[in-house]
């Protein structure tokens, strides 16, 4: 429908480029580190998104790396990690229609699991292996087994967005010394990030209740920290009611765990505080509060997840490292159990994805910008003053980047990240396109996007918008928004287009819109509000009416919370009239009239977060109204919207879209 040859090449070229996702092994000498490091990429002529491993030996002395070919990881391959010594691998490896616990060493075995449970969990918030101690036994997540035929139709609820058709994620302890498979049958919702501490078992439990709210991208989830022993007995919960936890760690003295919690319900993201428990008093502490007001050295604890292996000792004192959202981008921070105190590792304008730690101290992460996709870092803490490039060989692009703080209707929380190419296919000034962030609760970060380098390739300026109530800008900037969306985000991201058509030298007559989700939403109010001011937008998957989606989203409390209306997922009462109306009232939809800019709407059909029904009304208005709108449905892709065609295609007709509607000076 809208093709592009030459925005198909540019982000075929850009997207083929592997980048650093991870570490798998890591073996450290006095002179050497050994590395099995992990690359993500898009294979163009298979159509097909790809894994695989690249082995790394880094000389400490002369700083220089032998980087062997990559390997392509099989599909059958899932969950792999490394016992506490180093001598055992276990994977989680499923093979047509069987499942296996591999176990490799001195000697393979494998251990057949498929009549216990149903397929492994392998996501980033179920999935996970941990071993014991003593290596004796490892703990995973899998899905109970099918239902019998005599309850074949009763409906089972589901995890949400993400995990369609999924079944209860439950705990499996396998002991390797006999073989035996016990599937704990504990009494929830779900099982999350099991592991070994003390001689029992610690795991995130997700609570059930009449309604099971969706988890993917949901860091306020009823959720809370137990304790049981290894049969499942004895279970025990050990954090308060009214905040959750996620992601435990054993620190590496084995006494305490450390985990992220946030408030339940309400934001769907805010910032978190780090909590420590020790595990023989049970008592908790808290090692990093929420921060209420940002600052120039930490604006609060805007992290997704704990790492595992990130732990270093350091002149006696424990350190953590924790990823975290810091303003405009992902930060490496150092949080020292002892002291209750946080450094920044990573200064400058790039962002970084950590990896792990080796038991000297040495850090390993990737580092990215715009106009670097991937380098494979190191950092010896406390004795190096700068980061190391053990791999830098990635290709550079030709793209520059600055952010900037802008006024916008809060004060200090809005911030924008400009990225331009240096050529591209305009003559004249560069097209702008204006990118706000999905949420509301998240943020544009200045890591390397595809996507957006594809565009900036070609010749537009990229604006992308962090507006009252994005992540990493202290928590009062994410509760200030609640209420108000459709108001301060909707002020806050025109007022940077504004900004940007004074400021940038860009085009002034071709000014377009780029987003999803919550920044669907957004686009949504611009293109009805100031339809002569924005030339096109591109929207997926968007909020559009934010009371039709109370009663066929996985996040129904998303509704009511950006709303600023009560809910209680223990009682489900049918939709108010009064609160459909404050609903509609902030929605794209009230604002109708009688021009909107020319919109081309990108909809996943599995899409469980926001029902790809809200586009396809929306659309279905527009034209019924006599305006342009056209319509993707990318068949089987959820909320993201990233399988491969659905980016690749997502691209192409994105660009093919916007030059259709460019007006031209000639």
């Amino acid at each position: 429908m809208f093709k592009n040859a030459k925005a198909a090449d540019i982000y075929k070229k850009i997207s083929s480029i592997p980048i650093y996702s991870g570490i798998s092994q890591i073996k450290e000498t006095e002179n050497s580190l050994f590395i099995t490091a992990t690359l993500s990429g898009k294979d163009f002529a298979r159509a097909s998104k790809i894994s695989s491993i690249q082995n790394i030996v880094y000389d400490l002395s002369t700083k220089e790396a032998t980087i062997g070919f990559p390997a392509e990881i099989p599909e059958s391959n899932g969950l792999c990690s490394i016992s506490p010594s180093g001598k055992l691998q276990a994977i989680l490896k499923t093979i047509g229609e069987e499942r296996y616990v591999e176990i490799s060493g001195t000697t393979k075995k494998s251990i057949k699991v498929t009549k216990s449970h149903g397929p492994f969990y392998n996501d980033d918030y179920f999935g996970c292996i941990n071993w014991s101690e003593d290596e004796s036994k490892i703990v995973y997540v899998a899905e109970e087994t099918k239902p019998t035929e005599d309850n074949q139709y009763e409906y089972l609820y589901d995890p949400g967005e993400g995990y369609t058709g999924k079944r209860t994620a439950k705990a499996v302890i396998v002991d390797l010394l006999n073989d035996s498979i016990n599937v704990l049958n504990l009494p929830f919702f779900g099982i999350s990030q099991p592991l070994f501490a003390a001689n029992s078992l610690f795991f995130v439990g997700v609570e059930s209740q009449p309604l099971q709210l969706g988890i993917k991208y949901c860091a306020n989830r009823h959720t809370a920290l137990y304790r049981a022993d290894l049969d499942g007995g004895n279970l025990k919960r050990l954090t308060t009611e009214g905040v959750n936890a996620k992601y435990p760690l054993v620190t590496p003295d084995g006494k305490s765990l450390v985990y992220l919690s946030n408030p339940t319900l309400g934001p769907h993201d805010s910032c978190c505080q780090l909590l420590c428990l020790d595990l023989e008093s049970e008592v908790e502490s808290v090692v990093v509060p929420y921060v209420q007001e940002a600052n120039s050295d930490f604006v609060g604890l805007f992290s997704l997840k704990l790492k595992p292996n990130c732990w270093i000792n350091y002149e006696g004192h424990v350190i953590l490292l924790v990823n975290a959202i810091q303003k405009c981008r992902n930060v490496i921070l150092a949080v020292d159990l002892s002291t209750k105190t946080v450094m920044n590792l990573t200064l400058g304008m790039e962002s970084w994805n950590l990896f792990a730690t080796t038991p000297s101290g040495r850090v390993l992460a990737a580092r990215s910008s715009p106009s670097n996709p991937t380098s494979l870092m190191a950092l010896q803490y406390g004795a190096d003053k700068e980061w190391t490039a053990i791999d830098d060989s990635s290709e550079k692009l030709p793209l520059s980047y600055e952010h900037y703080a802008i006024p916008g209707e809060t004060a200090d929380t809005n911030e924008v990240v400009i990225i331009k190419g240096e050529n591209g296919q305009f003559e004249g000034k560069s097209p702008l396109i204006v990118m706000p962030h999905g949420g509301p609760h998240s943020a544009n970060t200045i890591d390397f996007n595809s996507t957006v380098a594809s565009f900036a390739m070609l010749g537009y300026t990229c604006m992308l918008v962090n507006y009252t109530g994005s992540t990493g800008y202290g928590n009062k900037s994410i509760y200030a928004l609640v209420g108000q969306i459709g108001t301060l985000d909707i002020n806050d991201v025109h007022s940077a287009a504004v900004w940007a058509k004074a400021t940038q030298n860009v085009d002034n007559e071709n000014v377009y819109l780029f987003g999803g989700s919550h920044g669907g939403f957004i686009l949504g109010h611009l293109i009805t509000r100031y339809p002569d001011f924005y030339t096109a937008a591109c929207m997926r998957n968007p909020v559009v009416n934010v009371g039709a989606m109370v009663s066929n989203s996985d996040i129904p409390d998303w509704c009511f919370a950006e709303a600023g209306l009560p809910f209680d997922p223990r009682s489900m009462d049918p939709l108010s009239p009064a609160h459909y109306k404050t609903m509609y009232e902030a929605s794209p939809v009230s604002h109708l009239k009688d021009k909107v800019s020319p919109v081309l709407m990108m909809l996943g059909d599995g899409d469980r977060r926001v029902p790809p029904s809200q586009g396809l009304r929306f659309v279905e208005t527009l034209k019924g109204k006599g305006f342009d709108a056209h319509t993707l449905m990318f068949p089987k892709v959820g909320h993201a919207l990233d399988t491969f065609d659905a980016q690749r295609y997502g691209f192409e007709a994105s660009a093919a879209f916007f030059l259709k509607y460019y007006k031209s000076y000639e």
